[in-house]
């Protein structure tokens, strides 16, 4: 790579989740995927974010910002606990005013839950200096100053946030240089299916990838299904916006194998040490991983498991929940607030680490997955790892995950869902194990095959192209 060209990786969704002790799908990728651009182009690459309104390089900041993303990795896949001595110096660097928690509902929740005095300390007042001092400062000559003998610039973002949710800002940030764009898409559900999204999100969606079109922009994506519905996608938009810049073809790059196979021992003892205080559950135990939110279908399982209980189904089987309230489900839960009859053979956890959750699939009788639609399937990825079976809707992506064991319903299709279940009670040794795609590897190899994409992201800007 030539020495005038710099790659900047957008830290917006990292930097604000830097106290999230429990990771989303999406903060997985993006932390994995920052590491692999960080260990690639190494001092070539700076860390950017967007601040308020303002795109910052963090150039002063950027060894503290690689220490986050070591502790975010640590806590993330390997069962540790948020750094809090980096999480108070960039409070006091004043880069996000939530403290570190994140944007969602639950961690505004958990923020607010501090007291006065160490919410003032350790987010608004570093906010209300570092405006101080920046005012002097000027973030765009600190910006300049970073770029200094800089003729072309990479800007790579995997999280859906950050510079490309604010129209300009990538403009601002590269001012006179060439610039090219590397950009991840999780999902497109927002556009494909609005009845799973709120309005909100599907007009920052839209938004967001009309920025990335408007640019010279390499695209990647978590699965095929992912990658065809963006081909398709941006073919619309071109036609629609009569441009001609060809067929896009986004390069699938797999999130890695999650690691809960090496694992699956320790774990397993501790949930047999555990047994005694929970008691061996007579129908077996079936999990359901993910937000309460419509398109999980949460819904269908718990009117399944009213069905049994109604009809004196012998022996009852336990539907165990885990994943925190999301919207749009009032439905959901009420049935879990108020049904007498579900209480006895349903249990809900808002949220676990990474330990507690191998230890409910592990023990599980199945991985139950009836979505209606999906970006990737991360806990399918892990229920096969712990060779725990896998009753799934029939969704073209997790047919990428898995070449075969996975037992594959109609999301629609009750009747179906209620023999496989019962199925499963009576005869468990018939449930197969699923078969991990061999093309998925672990996240030291997907990381080099994401940083070969940027590679070739950089030739195309230094050839021209």
């Amino acid at each position: 790579m030539q020495p005038t060209t710099r790659v900047l990786y957008d830290v917006t969704r990292l930097i604000q989740r830097r106290r999230a002790r429990i990771p989303t799908g999406i903060d997985r990728i993006d932390a994995q995927w920052a590491l692999a651009t960080f260990e690639a182009f190494g001092e070539r690459c700076l860390p950017v974010m967007m601040h308020g309104k303002a795109p910052r390089i963090l150039h002063r900041e950027q060894a503290l910002v690689r220490s986050m993303l070591q502790a975010q990795i640590h806590c993330w896949f390997g069962g540790g606990a948020p750094d809090e001595e980096v999480a108070r110096a960039l409070d006091g660097a004043g880069l996000s005013a939530n403290a570190g928690y994140g944007s969602r509902a639950v961690e505004r929740a958990l923020f607010a839950s501090r007291s006065w005095r160490d919410r003032f300390v350790t987010a608004y007042l570093p906010a209300l200096r570092y405006g101080v001092q920046s005012s002097l400062s000027n973030w765009r000559q600190g910006n300049e100053q970073a770029l200094e003998g800089c003729g072309r610039l990479l800007y790579v973002n995997a999280s859906h946030q950050g510079l490309i949710g604010h129209a300009g800002a990538l403009d601002g940030l590269a001012g006179p240089r060439a610039m090219r764009v590397a950009g991840y898409i999780h999902d497109l559900i927002p556009i494909e299916f609005p009845e799973y999204a709120t309005d909100r999100s599907l007009v920052y969606l839209e938004a967001m990838l009309a920025e990335l079109m408007a640019k010279d922009t390499d695209f990647s994506a978590n699965s095929q299904a992912t990658a065809r519905q963006l081909s398709l996608y941006l073919a619309h938009k071109q036609v629609e916006a009569g441009v001609e810049k060809g067929n896009v073809e986004p390069v699938v790059v797999y999130p890695g194998l999650t690691g809960a196979a090496p694992l699956k021992d320790a774990r397993l003892r501790r949930a047999a040490e555990s047994e005694a205080a929970d008691g061996e559950w007579p129908g077996g135990d079936f999990v359901i991983l993910g937000t309460l939110e419509p398109r999980k279908n949460h819904q269908l399982l718990l009117h399944l498991w009213r069905q049994l209980a109604e009809e004196g189904f012998s022996p009852m089987p336990r539907l165990t929940i885990v994943g925190r309230r999301g919207w749009g489900n009032e439905s959901v839960t009420a049935l879990l607030d108020h049904s007498p009859m579900l209480k006895p053979y349903v249990r809900e956890f808002g949220n676990l680490d990474d330990q507690d959750m191998f230890i409910l699939i592990g023990k599980a009788r199945a991985l139950l997955f009836p979505s209606f639609t999906e970006g990737f399937g991360l806990p399918l990825m892990e229920a096969a790892e712990l060779g725990v079976p896998v009753i799934a809707s029939d969704l073209d992506v997790f047919h990428e995950i898995v070449d075969d064991g996975v037992l594959f319903l109609d999301p629609l299709d009750g009747p179906a869902w209620k023999a496989a279940i019962k199925n499963a009670v009576r005869m468990p040794g018939r449930l197969a194990v699923p078969v991990l795609n061999g093309r998925i590897g672990d996240w030291s190899v997907q990381r080099e095959a994401f940083a070969a994409c940027l590679k070739g992201s950089i030739a195309r800007l230094e050839g021209g192209q």
